[in-house]
């Protein structure tokens, strides 16, 4: 592919990331964000239907990759309220020479962690909003406690950023 055919800004810098917001939908209730009216948020399901279809998410990724991008961040609200995840993350991991990542609250990740990190998930970025339990609940309406174990799994699970090395 030529340069002529990658994304590149104004300043001549070539745009090689995307972030590709999978839901608004999300099972905390942070008092900063607007989530009012999204319904039932206590585990995954199939797409809402003003989200889009994992074919549409596929071929969304499958253009920009042909623009050039090759690290994709999987967000939302909560991406890990889709049920299609690992096929999304799949799909995306099969592009040549991509990065998938994602940025999760966390409370999902027990039981889940090993399954995205073997569908190509490569990194996670756990959101945490506070560091003391009674100020995280205050802000987010969840327990901090489920978003450890979230982490653990994925520690457990192996996605971590890149470590370098001397």
């Amino acid at each position: 592919m030529s340069l002529m055919e990658r994304l590149v800004d104004s300043y001549g810098r070539e745009t090689t990331d995307i972030r590709i917001s999978l839901t608004d939908r999300c099972n905390f209730d942070c008092f900063y964000c607007h989530n009012e009216g999204l319904g039932d948020t206590r585990g995954p399901s199939e797409p809402d239907e003003n989200e889009m279809s994992t074919g549409k998410v596929l071929r969304v990724a499958e253009i920009a990759h042909d623009f050039g991008i090759r690290n994709f961040k999987l967000t939302g609200g909560e991406p890990m309220l889709r049920a299609d995840l690992p096929e999304i993350i799949e799909g995306i991991a099969a592009l040549e020479d991509t990065e998938v990542s994602m940025t999760t609250n966390g409370t999902f990740l027990p039981g889940r962690a090993a399954d995205l990190r073997e569908a190509g998930l490569e990194r996670i970025n756990v959101s945490m909003d506070a560091l003391d339990s009674e100020d995280f609940r205050e802000i987010t309406r969840g327990g901090m406690d489920h978003v450890l174990e979230g982490v653990g799994a994925a520690v457990e699970a192996g996605p971590a950023p890149a470590q370098d090395t001397p």
